[in-house]
Formats: C-alpha cells, structure tokens, sequence
C-alpha cells in the first residue's frame, strides 16, 4: 500500500473532511475488500462489511497517523467478518465453509472435489463415529449447549464438553488420505465447540 499524495490527509479527516475520506476510500477500499473475501465468500456481503468499516472510520475521528488509519480500518474489516461469521447459523457456516473448502482442495487424483463429494465424505465419516460420538454431534448441529446436550445424552456437562476434542481427533484419522485435511475437519468441526 502507498502513502497518501498529500499528508494533511489524517487531521482533515479527523475533522471529517469529505475530500480526505474519498482519498482514503480511493487508497484503501479495494485492499480492504480482498481483507475481507478471505473471510467472508459472499461479494456482496464482504462490500457491506467494509462500507460499515469506512462508516466506523468516518465517525471515528481521533487518528494520529496514516498507519493508525490503516490499521484501524483493517481491524475494523476483520472484526465485521468475525462478527458476521459468528452471527450465521451453524448450518450456513458449515455450508460457507465447504464452498470455501471445494474451490481449493483436489483429491489424490488432481481431480477437484466438488462440493458434494466434500459433503458426503464427512458425512460418512460422521456416520462411522460411534453412536454416542454421532449423536453428540446430531445435537451439536441444532445449537444446543453442552449442558443440553449432556442432559439429552445422560452425560455430565463436562463429559459433553470434551467430546469435540475427541470427535477432531477422530475425523482428523479418518479423514488422512486428503490433502488438507485441516481443512476438512474445521468444515466438519463447525458444530464443535
């Protein structure tokens, strides 16, 4: 990223001068957008997110420097991105996260691994698990806590809290003949928490 043309840039836009805020805009916005597609697979989404990341730098209004602008509007993207995330149901998560997942990976054979075969392959995986390990993770699917969980499967809250280590541990066995496996078992590992 370059330095501003002009270095008055940061105190008039602490006065929230619309000339030094396009200027930013015009600097920023697109390095921002690609911070936040690296989150967020949506495009329209991720232009939303960094507009309420300008709209917060907008209002913000105490900086001291170009790098305190530059950083402030960066985690600013990042946090939004976090925040979305964390505000999808499980489901959509683990959806957004296996197209993520289907646009990078490829099989053994070159072959790209489509979103389904993704889905299928830690779906039987998932259904190998032993069954108080897959009922577990039925539960976790629908959102309930550990403590609903426990109670439905006649385990301690504890006990239930545990199991997303061991069901990792688990899948990440299975799951060794893909390359990124990583990957694969945080796709499978959105319920788990």
């Amino acid at each position: 990223m370059k330095s501003f043309e002009h270095k008055d840039v940061v105190p008039l836009l602490n006065r929230q001068d619309p000339v030094a805020f396009k200027a930013v805009w015009d600097e920023y916005y697109a390095h921002a957008f690609l911070k936040a597609r690296r989150y967020v697979v949506d495009e329209e989404v991720a232009k939303d997110i960094v507009q309420e990341a300008f709209m917060k730098l907008w209002l913000h209004r105490n900086f001291n420097n170009e790098s305190h602008v530059v950083g402030f509007l960066m985690r600013t993207v990042s946090n939004n991105c976090l925040s979305y995330l964390e505000a999808l149901p499980r489901e959509e998560k683990f959806r957004a996260n296996l197209a993520i997942l289907s646009e990078t990976v490829d099989d053994p054979s070159a072959e790209t691994i489509t979103r389904a075969d993704l889905y299928n392959e830690i779906e039987q995986h998932l259904s190998l698990l032993p069954e108080k390990y897959r009922k577990y993770y039925e539960l976790a699917r629908q959102g309930l806590s550990h403590q609903e969980i426990g109670k439905k499967l006649e385990i301690s809250p504890k006990t239930a809290k545990n199991y997303p280590g061991i069901l990792r541990a688990m899948l990440r066995k299975a799951m060794l003949k893909y390359p990124n496996t990583t990957l694969l078992i945080t796709i499978a590992s959105t319920f788990l928490r």
